[in-house]
């Protein structure tokens, strides 16, 4: 199933309910996601239309700008695949989950019926993508640790900009961003492994490495930081002040030296 390529993504600094009024005159474009409470996704299938509305947001000095994506994800350019993507999800057994999963479609915790349900799915391709609700919902226990698997820090940043966060939250990243890769740095998921496990997360002992690598343990000092300290006395006295006076030596060959 392939949808129309010919599309177009941009992100604004305004609410869901602020787009909304901006969006009236293009009946192609639509909200795609809300990734914070003042910034959201707009999609749709006229290159055109999508540039026009771009235009007008930064005549009216509201932060907008085009995003680099392969299809209009969320919008009515989905709507021509959602009957077979219905067909395709009513051939897979679907199973209520075991652990708790906040749903992208509405916002909050997901159910065993909607999880189960394939009309959920075929609206979880359709409709917005709610993050900045899911961030809130996750940020309502105190001192939640919350881990971003895969490579970047968007979804982190999202989160730490997120007003609903509190100091005692933390928000780490699993991979650094691609751009931060290369050959001889493989990317595996430790990149923060050990301020999780500073904070209290459970430590696996499972396989860290990659094909081919190798790996050696290394020994610390013995010694304990103790944080004691030297204070040394900058003041020079008289004595010693008469002991580094320059003389002059008589001798001229004993003014030079060379390494040796």
């Amino acid at each position: 199933m392939r949808a129309c390529r010919k599309a177009r993504c941009s992100a604004c600094c305004c609410s869901e309910t602020e787009v909304q009024p901006w969006l009236a005159p293009f009946a192609n474009l639509s909200v795609a996601a809300v990734n914070a409470p003042s910034t959201c996704v707009v999609s749709g299938s006229d290159r055109s239309r999508s540039s026009a509305l771009e235009q007008k947001l930064v005549a009216a000095e509201v932060p907008a700008r085009r995003l680099h994506t392969s299809h209009a994800f969320h919008s009515a350019m989905m709507d021509p695949i959602l009957d077979r993507f219905r067909a395709v999800v009513k051939r897979v057994k679907l199973s209520a989950p075991k652990l708790a999963v906040l749903s992208n479609l509405t916002g909050d915790w997901a159910t065993a019926r909607q999880a189960t349900d394939p009309e959920y799915w075929v609206s979880h391709l359709r409709q917005p993508v709610r993050f900045s609700e899911n961030a809130a919902k996750l940020l309502e226990t105190k001192g939640r640790l919350l881990l971003e698997v895969g490579p970047g820090r968007t979804l982190g940043s999202l989160v730490t900009q997120h007003p609903s966060r509190k100091p005692e939250h933390t928000v780490l990243a699993s991979l650094p961003p691609s751009e931060e890769r290369s050959a001889d740095r493989p990317a595996v998921p430790v990149h923060d492994r050990g301020p999780v496990v500073a904070r209290g997360a459970s430590r696996s002992n499972g396989a860290r490495s990659t094909a081919g690598e190798r790996r050696r343990r290394v020994s610390l000092p013995t010694y304990p930081f103790d944080h004691e300290q030297y204070v040394v006395d900058l003041a020079p006295k008289a004595q010693d002040l008469a002991q580094i006076s320059p003389k002059k030596i008589p001798d001229i060959s004993k003014w030079f030296h060379y390494p040796s």
